[in-house]
């Protein structure tokens, strides 16, 4: 009986032992686990802060484009003023000039 008893006590040593290293395992997993969701969440914040940036230089580039096409409209209406403004003159020029007769 006292063998018995000898023995009972050591399974249950074992057993509390194992139980012991099960509950510390477990601690470190869920320590392992608070830190991937921690990171996971600095990735995600990080994701939003690349996502905002790249929307707002696509906004700024669609401005650019705007200006760009803007200022070559504008430049084209130049250049035909300007060459109406020289036609104008050479008329006005040949007008001037004494015709011979």
């Amino acid at each position: 009986a006292e063998r018995a008893t000898a023995a009972e006590s050591a399974r249950a040593d074992r057993a509390e032992q194992a139980a012991e290293e099960a509950r510390g395992q477990l601690a470190a997993q869920r320590q392992a686990a608070d830190e991937a969701r921690r990171e996971l969440l600095r990735l995600e914040a990080g994701m939003q802060a690349l996502t905002a940036e790249r929307d707002a230089a696509r906004a700024d580039a669609d401005r650019l484009r705007e200006r760009a096409v803007t200022a070559e409209v504008r430049a084209q209406a130049l250049q035909e003023q300007l060459a109406a403004r020289q036609e104008t003159e050479r008329e006005t020029a040949r007008e001037a000039t004494p015709q011979p007769e």
